[in-house]
This record gives structure tokens, sequence and C-alpha cells, in this order.
């Protein structure tokens, strides 16, 4: 490197990039530590006493913080201007910003070395490139960031998983900490999109695969003992639209691991503005009947598919807000007979949020962020996000 006044020139010395799943950061800070040590600069980014710094100290932070701003592309420069002159906290922000931030540096690393293998028979050039994985994975695991065991999960999955999944992870994976159950949960998720859009058209919303079954006659329904209730698999929940006869049927999602029955009666019961909204309906888009408000409402005409392959119109969309302790709304089309909400886990998913469903009910979490923002209350053998 050559050295004028206030500023180091290094020939080839490729810059910084915005950070993100493709930061160079970790190959561009072990260039830039070189450096600064050949330059004898390398204590201006070390915490030092005041009384321990030479007297070149001012000066040669003037000469880091140039090299900082020729070397870093502008999109770092945010962080930078927050630091003044103080080129530890400079090149501590820097940090922060390529490597605490996300959690795909490790994965990448971690994905590098358990696939890695020997070419030929050049034992010593294999252990070398081993060695620099290594390396670049320990910059990342210190005491207050350790490696851990949801980081192994994520690589394992990551490895398995095919390549029309990986943009599921690669969002997640700028978020700080994953765990292992926000990953689990988002390609589950995606499951239940890739399925529900498999069996749809573009222009047309559903709510479950299912079969049409004769409903019980009303005396044994309400005489017999005996009266099993219709089957179901996986999750289910009950709606009720409203029909174009004075006929009724059930209908029988056991097709779909998010199963719900669907009635279809004459008469639609009024709901309260707070009524509850379902969380395990299988829907592709959530839903609202007309009784629930909703704002910024235009005209629409989406097909809804029902179970029974019936199909009905949407008369309008809109927005509403989730009762959750964060500010987060969803899009939701306005059905006709409808008698309950209906909350797609994709348009959820979209918004950010994790839902995480055990017996006693659904906690709901900001992607990334350990505190539950939300709960789903289990009911009946389903879930609800309860209105305020």
């Amino acid at each position: 490197p050559s050295t004028s006044k206030n500023r180091l020139s290094i020939p080839g010395f490729e810059k910084l990039t915005t950070a993100g799943a493709n930061s160079n950061y970790l190959d561009w800070s072990l260039m830039a530590k070189s450096v600064l040590q050949t330059e004898g600069l390398l204590h201006t980014i070390t915490p030092t006493e005041p009384k321990d710094r030479p007297s070149s100290y001012k000066n040669d932070c003037l000469k880091v913080k140039t090299f900082f701003l020729c070397y870093v592309e502008k999109a770092n420069y945010t962080v930078l201007c927050q630091c003044g002159d103080d080129m530890v906290a400079m090149w501590n922000a820097l940090q922060s910003l390529h490597l605490d931030s996300s959690s795909a540096s490790k994965m990448f690393w971690l994905k590098s070395i358990v696939t890695e293998k020997m070419e030929g028979d050049n034992m010593d050039a294999y252990l070398d490139r081993v060695q620099d994985m290594y390396d670049h994975l320990d910059l990342l695991v210190t005491q207050e960031k350790p490696l851990r065991t949801d980081d192994i999960l994520a690589a394992a999955i990551s490895l398995a998983v095919l390549p029309e999944w990986q943009h599921v992870l690669t969002a997640l994976l700028q978020c700080p900490n994953i765990t292992s159950n926000e990953i689990i949960s988002a390609l589950r998720s995606e499951g239940v999109r890739c399925w529900t859009q498999s069996i749809t058209g573009t222009e047309v919303v559903t709510v479950s695969k299912a079969k049409v079954v004769p409903p019980p006659s009303h005396h044994t329904s309400e005489s017999s003992g005996s009266q099993s209730r219709q089957p179901r698999i996986g999750k289910a929940n009950a709606a009720t639209v409203q029909s174009d006869n004075n006929s009724s049927a059930t209908i029988d999602l056991s097709d779909s691991e998010s199963a719900m029955l669907v009635h279809t009666t004459k008469t639609v019961s009024s709901m309260s503005t707070s009524m509850p909204m379902n969380l395990d309906s299988g829907c592709s888009k959530s839903m609202a009947p007309p009784s629930k408000p909703l704002t910024n409402v235009q005209p629409a005409s989406t097909h809804v598919t029902l179970a029974n392959n019936s199909v009905i119109k949407a008369t309008a969309t809109g927005t509403t807000t989730l009762p959750l302790t964060v500010d987060k709304s969803v899009s939701m089309l306005q059905v006709p007979g409808l008698n309950e909400p209906l909350l797609s886990v994709s348009d959820l998913v979209d918004e950010g949020l994790v839902l995480e469903f055990n017996d006693q009910g659904c906690d709901i979490r900001r992607r990334g962020a350990p505190e539950v923002v939300g709960h789903g209350v289990h009911r009946n053998r389903l879930f609800y996000l309860e209105g305020e």
C-alpha cells in the first residue's frame, strides 16, 4: 500500500459491499485489518485508554476514516456518519451492520465446512480450505453470539430443501438469531401456500378442498346419542356461508391438513365487531363476513371456491388491524354469508409474523424477536385470534 499524508491507497482493494446475503464483509475485514496492521494503524480500531495512545493518534484516525470512506460502498455511510471520529465505533458499526443483523453468515460457513470435499489425494489443500472456512466461522462466534443448535439445524434444513424453497430461508436469515421453530413454521406455512395455489386458478381464491357429505336428519342429530361427528383430518374450523336456497349441506374437508367444516344455511347470525378470527382454516386468502368492519374498502369481484367446488363472489376488499401489541394489518376479502373471519397463515407470515401452535393456543411473534405480540386461543379443537 502507498501512503499519502492522510490517505491509504491500496490498488485492487475491493470495496465493502452493501449489507445482506451477498455481503463481502468477512473477506473485506480480514484484508482491512492486514492493511491497518502493515501501516501501523491497527491501534485506531482497538479500544485503548487515552493515556496509552500515541501522539499521532488523531492524525492516524483521520487516515483510517478516509480509508473507510474510500473503500466501502455508499450504502454503508449511514452507520459511519453516526460515529464521528471514533474509529473503534466505526469498525464495530460496520461489523454489526453486516454480521450481527443476520444469521446468514454463520449458516454459509457451516454449510461450507460440512459440504467441502477432498479433491484427489491432496489432503493438505483440503485441510487448508477447511481451516480457512473455520476461521471465517470463528470470527462470527462470540460469547454473546455463540454457535447454537438452531444454527446447525438451520444449516441442515438449508442443505436438504429443494431450490424452490430456498427463498423462505433467505428471507428469514436476514433476521438476528433465527430459531428452529421460526424456520420450521415458515416452511410449513409455505407448504400450505403451495398447496392452496396448486388447487386454484390465478383469479380464484379457495377455502379448502372438500367433498360434500349428506346432512344428518333433524330428528337423528337431536335425539340420537349415537350420532357421530363428521370425520376430519388435521385442524378444523366451522364457518357458515349463506345458501342460494333453503337447503343446507355439511361439507367435510377431510382431504386437507388444515381442514374445516363449512355449513350452508339460509340465515346468518349477526356478529360483534370484535369477533374472533380463525387461524387454521386453510384458506389461501384472509376473508371476512360483511358484519366485520374493514377499512380502505374497495369494490371487488374475486371468486371464492368453497369446499364443494361451488363459487361465491367476494363483494369487496379492505384491511383490518390485527389485535396484537404491534401495529399489523392484513388485507381481507369481504365474502357474503361468511359467518366468521378466516385468517390466512401466509398473509400473517408476509407481515413478518411467526406462529407457534401448541396445546394451549398459539403464540405470535415478530420474525426474529423473542417477545410474544399476540396469542391465539385453542377452543373446541380450533385456533382463534380473539378480537379486542
